[in-house]
């Protein structure tokens, strides 16, 4: 039968429309079983990886984590109890050994310029030894340096034990940094508030041993050095390394070691929750020679692991979408090495400046709404009823001692529920206002505290044990998000060292404090003015240069962890031009992009699609045979 032009060009379509059938579609078949398989074994090896915040939140709260708070918690109160008793301490000795007013300034100048070397030294070392010896060496400083301190025989003596006692309580950030980093990720922030009921009931003590050792101030040294005494003994015994530390370091095993014990002692098997072959990584973004990418909903049983290191595959957690993202380079967090100097890199020194800077504040503030409030107790007209050259009304200031109990219990219920930005907001704004109210309301008068008084003087006195109160617990609470918000900042590799040099700014801050709070120097409402300023410049501070860390992982990444943003979306130049039967089109997927089940859908398509091919080229071929 003799075709015509006009038939063969309509038939020319159909034959040029067809696609390659057996070489190239055998061959990309073979390519995506390897793939398959590959995925398989990707799999089974990524059942065994797990993150270290992962691993925390597994193990959960128990007594494992108690113990460590219970020697954390000796080592702020211990803190507290150092630097409320300088007042009572000098005021002895000077009585004793007849000291002039510049060698008891000097006295009570030792342990803060002690501090500030601590926070230099200790810190650093916190990064480079570990978090366990310094702990120890940080509560085993200040004891020896308290018990030290009982049974010098000098002023120089005194001096240089109260000096050693300043370093180890430089360090004290370095207990509170360990107990944070073994606490879970949903819960951590209430956790991280219960050593602030320590620092009060150091506070406690301290006027309670003032007390009871009124007549001899080498007891009040010994007393003051018990609760250090006690946390070296219960660290010892008690205290492990920081797993998050050891997996920085690439310790994975020993860090594994660790939290099946502490899995172990909150009643968990540790067989079913951290089986011995699971191998723990810092992040779930990159481990040395593997790359991760956290989706969407940040659980682990869904991340990719890409054998390329250039790509990061993971799958869109909201539309389900498959991208190509660029590898997250975290290769300085996994870095064995950590100075003072890499706080001031491009990418951390604003965080770093705008923690430093907070942390000035917040113990100027603290220290200063303390002393505002001790001043306005005080009246100077009733020199003749006491010893001492005037009064102060003890009620009233032990009320407002007992406010930080109120402030920490606020902290716990609300941190994890508002967030560290919104608290840390509130507590300084409101503390700033109140403080300027009590300045204002004592600048008319001093509240009468005496053997009676008028009703008006009652009434005022009343509303400045309130005003009292109530700047004493907000700046307290926003105290308390101050240090746990620093920590979860911080990276895991300098997070002592970022942490202490925090601390020497805080110490700075509040060595001024009395310089800049007191009433033979300014009046009343200028105190609350410069109060209740600092309060909200801290609070814009916060607001704008840190990042909210509720529910987010500790120290995964550069920028002192902020969640990291997710690298543009890049798709690779080897792609697969695969057009299913229904006219979707395939183009474009990059084959290392597929998931296991993904990839078998497409090959069963494919297929499909192939049996469908041949069976149009059969048919194609027997009617160009019935024509000719």
């Amino acid at each position: 039968m003799h075709i015509n032009e006009k038939d063969e060009e309509m038939m020319n379509p159909v034959m040029t429309s067809l696609p390659p059938t057996t070489a190239v579609g055998d061959e990309q078949d073979s390519n995506i079983e390897n793939m398959v398989e590959q995925q398989q074994q990707q799999r089974e090896e990524r059942q065994r990886v797990l993150s270290i915040h992962n691993a925390l939140d597994r193990i959960g709260f128990g007594p494992f984590q108690h113990r460590i708070l219970l020697a954390a918690g000796m080592c702020s109160a211990a803190d507290a109890m150092e630097i409320l008793m300088l007042s009572f301490l000098s005021t002895r000795v000077q009585a004793e050994w007849d000291l002039n007013l510049s060698e008891q300034s000097g006295l009570i100048s030792s342990v803060f310029a002690g501090a500030f070397m601590g926070t230099l030294i200790l810190g650093r070392l916190g990064d480079v030894w570990g978090r366990r010896p310094t702990f120890l060496m940080t509560a085993g400083i200040v004891a020896l340096g308290g018990f030290g301190s009982a049974i010098c025989q000098s002023y120089w003596q005194l001096v240089a034990c109260r000096t050693i006692v300043g370093m180890g309580i430089g360090g004290v950030t370095i207990p509170f940094d360990t107990y944070g980093e073994i606490l879970p990720t949903s819960q951590r922030g209430t956790h991280l508030a219960f050593p602030s009921y320590f620092w009060t009931m150091g506070t406690l003590l301290v006027i309670l041993g003032a007390r009871l050792t009124v007549s001899s101030w080498r007891a009040l040294c010994i007393w003051c050095a018990i609760p250090c005494l006690v946390a070296t003994c219960v660290g010892y015994y008690v205290v492990p390394e920081s797993p998050q530390w050891l997996v920085s370091r690439g310790h994975s095993k020993r860090a594994l070691h660790i939290l099946r014990d502490g899995a172990k002692r909150n009643g968990l098997n540790p067989d079913d929750i951290l089986p011995l072959d699971t191998r723990l990584v810092l992040s779930m973004v990159q481990d040395h020679h593997h790359h991760y990418c956290l989706p969407n909903n940040d659980t682990e049983d869904q991340e990719l692991k890409s054998s390329n290191p250039e790509d990061i595959v993971s799958r869109n957690g909201t539309e389900g979408e498959i991208e190509v993202w660029d590898t997250l380079d975290l290769a300085s967090s996994q870095s064995s090495s950590s100075s003072v100097y890499e706080l001031f890199t491009p990418d951390r020194i604003r965080t770093s400046v705008s923690i430093l800077l907070m942390w000035f504040g917040y113990a100027l503030l603290y220290y200063g709404v303390v002393l505002a409030i001790t001043a306005v107790f005080f009246d100077e007209d009733k020199t003749t009823r006491t010893t001492g050259g005037g009064q102060f009304d003890y009620e009233a200031i032990l009320l407002a001692s007992l406010s930080e109990i109120v402030a920490t219990t606020l902290t716990i219920m609300t941190i994890d529920r508002w967030g560290r930005k919104f608290l840390h907001g509130l507590s300084f704004g409101l503390g700033g206002l109140f403080i300027l109210g009590l300045c204002c309301l004592a600048s008319t008068s001093h509240p009468d505290f005496g053997d009676g008084g008028s009703s008006s003087s009652s009434s005022r006195r009343h509303w400045s044990i309130l005003l009292a109160f109530l700047s004493r617990m907000w700046i307290f609470s926003g105290s308390a998000v101050t240090w746990i918000w620093t920590v979860e900042v911080m990276e895991t590799k300098i997070r002592t060292t970022g942490h202490s040099m925090a601390n020497a700014g805080g110490r700075v801050g509040g060595f001024l404090s009395p310089y800049l709070v007191s009433p033979t120097r300014f009046s009343y409402p200028t105190i609350g003015i410069i109060l209740c300023t600092f309060s909200w410049i801290l609070v814009l501070l916060s607001w704008w240069n840190l990042p909210e860390t509720a529910g987010i992982p500790m120290g995964g990444g550069g920028g002192g962890g902020r969640r990291q943003r997710r690298p543009r979306c890049r798709r690779s130049d080897a792609q697969m031009d695969i057009t299913d039967p229904e006219g979707t089109s395939l183009a474009g997927v990059d084959d290392r992009s597929l998931e296991l089940g993904h990839l078998s859908m497409i090959l069963h398509r494919k297929r499909q699609y192939q049996s469908v091919n041949v069976t149009t080229t059969a048919t194609c071929t027997t009617t160009t045979a019935e024509l000719t």
